[in-house]
């Protein structure tokens, strides 16, 4: 079950730090386009504003690890993707300043982004997954969920969790980099940004990891 959690919930994240991968736009337009483009999910815009260059070798092979494990256990990326427009719908944002040096090919704009809090989220999905967990293990054998059944019954909570309305929301101030390619300002995705793009999914990481191991 820890497995399974884990890596629906990386997956998750690891989706949307790899998916925020014309007229010359100024580093503000750009920033403010390109989370417009996240919060519609708007796959074909993403490129145009966001810069995978800056992901790492072990990020990827992160990703790919996460994708195997999702795929060994009858899920596959596009399942946890869906998964993604819930998660940045309520996405909103407010420039607070912007600096940018086309000189030296690096722009700062500090952004206050607001988005799903995604700490009581996880703490509803968490108690309906261990609850669903316990009440399995009183099954008999032949009665009890597969791997795969679980694990799709662990999607549809998160999803109907995501898909609820009135869900509480965090505001984060975050200064987002941006670097100059090919004469366009490109934003580059740290883990500052993912975790606020995220609703301090990435924070939380290690206060579940804490919770399953004890569980």
């Amino acid at each position: 079950m820890k497995r399974t959690c884990l890596a629906l919930l990386l997956g998750l994240s690891l989706l949307l730090g790899l998916a925020a991968c014309g007229a010359r736009t100024s580093a503000q337009e750009t920033t403010e386009k390109g989370l417009e483009a996240l919060r519609d999910w708007n796959v074909l815009a993403l490129p145009q504003y966001w810069n995978t260059d800056g992901l790492s070798l072990e990020d990827l092979e992160s990703f790919g690890q996460v994708s195997q494990d999702l795929e060994s256990l009858g899920l596959s990326v596009e399942d946890v993707a869906g998964l993604a427009g819930p998660m940045t719908r309520h996405l909103s944002w407010q420039v607070v300043s912007a600096q940018e040096d086309r000189a030296a090919g690096t722009a700062t704009v500090t952004v206050e982004l607001t988005n799903l809090d995604m700490a009581p989220i996880l703490g509803q999905f968490l108690q309906t997954a261990l609850g669903d967990a316990l009440g399995s293990a009183f099954l008999s054998q032949d009665q009890q969920p597969t791997q795969e059944e679980l694990l799709q019954q662990y999607l549809q909570t998160l999803t109907d969790l995501l898909n609820q309305e009135d869900l509480d929301t965090k505001t984060t101030t975050v200064d987002v980099s941006l670097t100059l390619v090919d004469g366009q300002w490109k934003i580059t995705l740290d883990e500052a940004l993912l975790d606020a793009l995220s609703g301090g999914l990435l924070s939380l990481g290690d206060a579940l990891t804490q919770a399953l191991d004890a569980a």
